[in-house]
């Protein structure tokens, strides 16, 4: 089963997956951290944030917290699923511009921050994607991209499980990313940030355990077998450090223009 067709039918998985990692705080963390240091933000300035593939909003609100009492803030949240449902109810701004479209059948709106965080993983012609995302951005506006390390925890525990379409594709994405900015002359920096995912449920098979197993897997649980659970919990203690934490890391792709 792809990736995108375990995911359309199983996004919960993901959702456990994402709730046992910090990887959202931290990259919360380090968009305002940029955000205070490119942008000199003024009350009465207007400024207009852009979440392309935002899911449920756990990224994207503390950000709209952080910027709507810096400046007079518009934001634009495009998501195609039903977790754009989800953050509808979290999020009590009411200067949000709401679109249940992909990326590829939407026109992205002229903005100051472009947030793009794991989603040209699932696009066959990101090419295209990113010069549409530079042209979107305003004079001096920044756009981040977000990617899967290739030397990351758990690619390295997927290709150790067996190679799927998601592992794959991150291996070379954002070499193929930058390249293609490169190709673009397109002004960019790259850093690459590590996160941590809790293991410890997976060697208990709780539930979420048995969630994160399914999700790295891209199968069902109750279609894995006793070895599959088995290599999963050895590969597992072999990455792991003695605090059952896998180290994640994660690319960040600043665009600057």
């Amino acid at each position: 089963m792809s990736y995108k067709k375990f995911y359309e039918k199983q996004s919960s998985t993901f959702q456990v997956y994402i709730k046992n990692t910090n990887q959202k705080e931290i990259l919360v963390k380090n968009i305002i951290k940029k955000l205070s240091s490119s942008f000199k933000l003024k009350k009465d300035q207007n400024f207009v944030f852009t979440d392309v593939g935002a899911g449920d909003g756990k990224v994207t609100i503390p950000i709209i917290n952080f910027l709507k009492n810096k400046a007079k803030l518009t934001c634009n949240v495009i998501e195609p699923s039903d977790l754009i449902d989800d953050f509808k109810k979290n999020c009590n701004f009411d200067k949000i511009n709401y679109s249940k479209k992909k990326i590829d059948d939407v026109k992205i709106p002229k903005s100051d921050f472009i947030l793009v965080s794991h989603v040209l993983v699932y696009l066959e012609n990101y090419q295209k994607t990113i010069k549409n995302i530079y042209a979107s951005l305003k004079d001096e506006g920044i756009a981040l991209i977000v990617t899967t390390n290739p030397k990351s925890g758990d690619v390295l525990l997927k290709i150790k499980l067996g190679r799927d379409f998601a592992s794959l594709k991150n291996l070379d994405l954002t070499k193929n990313i930058i390249n293609s900015l490169k190709n673009n002359n397109l002004k960019h920096q790259l850093e690459t940030i590590p996160s941590e995912i809790n293991t410890l449920e997976c060697i208990s098979l709780n539930e979420d355990g048995k969630a994160i197993i399914s999700f790295f897997y891209h199968k069902p649980f109750d279609e894995l077998t006793n070895k599959d659970i088995k290599d999963f919990q050895n590969a597992v203690n072999g990455l792991s450090n003695k605090d059952n934490k896998l180290t994640k890391k994660e690319d960040y792709i600043w665009i600057l223009k």
